[in-house]
């Protein structure tokens, strides 16, 4: 037997790296599971950020990420939809291609869970490329391209999604008060972020939003009686009207469109707050 003690003046390597096994073995009960991943990632258990992640990248396993600061991907225009790819690629076609010149993609630091799982923190709590390098042991430029190229592919991935329920749908989950006064309605505002003051004099007037007093980008928000979400614009900037960036953001395009298919009839409204 060999006391505590006899280790006290012996140093001993610490991984204080943060990972979702880390994370994982810390919920060995359901309440820990909905309180810790509801906190870091807004999903309420393990099964559930599973699930997302399995639907954005099915076989990830065989496949590696082409970061978007590494020489592969600078070396082309990368299609946001096709960010994960074989382990090697060349800049050259088909026809002519040399094996030679073929650009190895840059080994994955994280698994895919934990990439996830970094997004996410970052999306849910605010934090600072700085602070997600320390928690998983990154290099702050590691910890960007990340960010980058999963913001991009999530935009790209979850953008293929309908959003914008049938009516029967919008109807059927309606509460009884707004269906009597408000059919099929859907409730759109103008909704802004803030923004670091840009350098530039002509940006600075461009993104300043006299309602917030600060500079701003805007977008157009669109929920259903429920609180859910159905449309969301581009962003803008800060100075643009209220009425402009509905005209601007395609919204009204997508109204004549549900008009032709009867998905909007007549007595239908639309509530602008």
């Amino acid at each position: 037997m060999v006391s505590r003690s006899s280790f006290a003046n012996i140093p001993q390597l610490c991984d204080h790296r943060l990972s979702f096994e880390q994370l994982s073995e810390m919920c060995d009960t359901k309440q820990k599971e909905e309180k810790c991943f509801k906190h870091y990632t807004g999903f309420k258990s393990v099964e559930n950020f599973n699930k997302v992640l399995k639907f954005l990248v099915p076989d990830t396993e065989e496949r590696n990420i082409v970061y978007w600061s590494t020489k592969a991907g600078r070396s082309r225009r990368i299609d946001t939809s096709m960010l994960y790819d074989s382990d090697t690629y060349s800049t050259q076609s088909e026809d002519d291609s040399d094996p030679e010149q073929e650009i190895a993609v840059r080994p994955r630091v994280l698994s895919d869970k934990n990439e996830f799982l970094l997004v996410l923190m970052k999306l849910r709590l605010g934090l600072t490329n700085l602070d997600l390098a320390i928690r998983f042991g990154l290099a702050e430029s590691t910890t960007a391209d990340i960010l980058i190229t999963w913001l991009n592919f999530l935009y790209v991935r979850l953008g293929t999604l309908k959003t914008w329920p049938h009516r029967s749908v919008l109807l059927s989950k309606m509460p009884e008060n707004f269906k009597k006064d408000y059919p099929n309605n859907i409730i759109i505002d103008a909704t802004e972020l803030k923004v670091q003051c840009p350098s530039s004099l002509v940006l600075q007037s461009l993104s300043y939003s006299n309602y917030k007093s600060t500079n701003t980008f805007k977008s157009l928000v669109g929920v259903d009686a429920m609180g859910g979400f159905m449309f969301a614009s581009q962003l803008y900037t800060g100075s643009i009207s209220d009425k402009q960036i509905v005209k601007r953001s395609g919204f009204l395009d997508i109204l004549e469109r549900k008009k032709n298919v009867n998905e909007i009839i007549e007595g239908d409204s639309i509530m602008a707050v």
